[in-house]
């Protein structure tokens, strides 16, 4: 029997369970990465900076902060779309109310989780 050489050769694949389960796992090894030392490094900064994390305004200054960033970034988006004006603002509506949506609620998770702790 000729075999085509036009067309990838079939080559015994491994089968079952855990091949399939490495295969599938292989390619967001980095995502699940980002997750685990995010976790551990939220764990550390935390556990290492707690006389820190009491401090009375300091929530405050942190949502400030986080929102100056997200202003930062809202500005470096708007420029490279080339829509840096209130007629870009109002085109990209959505883009900007989920990045300050999204900014605001995760402060405020932190600053629950602040309120348990106490």
């Amino acid at each position: 029997m000729n075999s085509n050489c036009c067309q990838p050769s079939r080559k015994n694949k491994p089968a079952g369970f855990l091949p399939g389960l490495f295969y599938g796992l292989l390619p967001h090894a980095f995502c699940i990465a980002f997750v685990a030392f995010s976790v551990v490094g939220a764990t550390a900064f935390a556990s290492f900076f707690k006389k820190f994390l009491l401090v009375p305004y300091f929530f405050q200054l942190l949502v400030a902060t986080s929102l100056v960033f997200a202003t930062i970034s809202a500005v470096l988006y708007l420029k490279k779309n080339n829509d840096l004006s209130w007629m870009g603002v109002r085109r990209n509506k959505r883009y900007l109310m989920v990045l300050f949506g999204i900014t605001i609620s995760v402060n405020l998770l932190f600053l629950s989780f602040r309120w348990r702790r106490i």
